[in-house]
C-alpha cells in the first residue's frame, strides 16, 4: 500500500479554494481506509498495526481538514464542518477492529472543534 505523506487537505488547499470560491461554507472529509486485514478478525488475533491504522488515519485526516477549514470559517464568521460516523462509534460491534474506536475518536474531535469554535 502506498500512502502519501501529504495530508489530505492543507491550509494552502483551503486558501486556494477560498480564493476561487470566495468563502468556505462546508467542509467534509470523505477519506476511506481499505478494510482488508482490519475487519472480520477477532481483536485477540488482530495485529497492533491493523488495529491502529484506521484510528491514526481517520483522526489525522479529519483533524487536518477540519483545522484548515475552521481557521477560514472563524475569519469569515460562518461555515459548517461535517463529520459522518457510523453507529459502531457509539455501540459495541464485533469484528470491526480499530474502526469503532476511530469513529468514536472522530465524534470526540467534532465535539472539541464545536466547543472551541463556538466561543
Amino acid at each position: 500500500m502506498t500512502r502519501s505523506r501529504r495530508p489530505s487537505c492543507s491550509r494552502l488547499d483551503v486558501v486556494a479554494v477560498a480564493a476561487k470560491a470566495g468563502v468556505i461554507d462546508i467542509s467534509y472529509n470523505a477519506i476511506g481506509v481499505a478494510q482488508q486485514g482490519m475487519q472480520g478478525i477477532p481483536l485477540t488475533e488482530l495485529s497492533v498495526e491493523s488495529f491502529s491504522l484506521p484510528i491514526a488515519t481517520y483522526t489525522r485526516a479529519h483533524f487536518v481538514t477540519a483545522r484548515a477549514a475552521a481557521r477560514r470559517m472563524i475569519e469569515q464568521r460562518s461555515g459548517v464542518i461535517l463529520m459522518h460516523t457510523p453507529e459502531p462509534a457509539r455501540l459495541g460491534g464485533a469484528l470491526l477492529g480499530g474502526m469503532s474506536p476511530a469513529w468514536a475518536a472522530l465524534e470526540a474531535l467534532n465535539r472539541a472543534h464545536s466547543a472551541e469554535c463556538a466561543e
